[in-house]
């Protein structure tokens, strides 16, 4: 691996998401040129209205984000790798998606089901349209 080598992994703080991360942060560990991880929380937008405004939306995303990262934070000390975190509002595997092309990642890993609705899916909606939609090898971590 390169020193510019990115792994993206998006985090919602399931399970499945944070073994992704352990992955992610395990091959940079064992490549002898490292790289780096970046740990995308990629969150629905939520749309204002007069009983949540803006500033009330934002800190939702916020508090969200920081409990999510709190669990990342765990997982990179664990793995003893250092990873960047990055929370994105929008639909998720649109940001997805889009940051891996602005990161220029040269692959995601990520879980097969987040913490949607519809979590028992076999795979996951997202997962699914990053797959297909991808530029670049994409792991699907169980």
């Amino acid at each position: 691996m390169a020193r510019d080598y990115t792994v993206l992994v998006p985090v919602d703080g399931s399970p499945g998401s944070l073994r992704a991360l352990a992955v992610a942060c395990q091959r940079v560990k064992a490549s002898r040129s490292g790289g780096r991880v970046v740990a995308l929380n990629a969150q629905q937008p939520m749309p204002p209205n007069r009983f949540a405004p803006v500033a009330d939306i934002r800190d939702h995303h916020e508090r969200m984000a920081a409990e999510v990262f709190r669990k990342v934070d765990r997982v990179a000390r664990r793995e003893g790798v250092p990873v960047i975190r990055q929370m994105v509002v929008g639909l998720p595997a649109e940001v997805i998606l889009r940051e891996a092309r602005r990161t220029r990642a040269a692959e995601i890993v990520m879980g097969t089901r987040g913490l949607g609705k519809l979590g028992g899916l076999l795979l996951g909606s997202v997962a699914m349209k990053v797959v297909q939609l991808a530029d670049v090898p994409v792991t699907l971590v169980r």
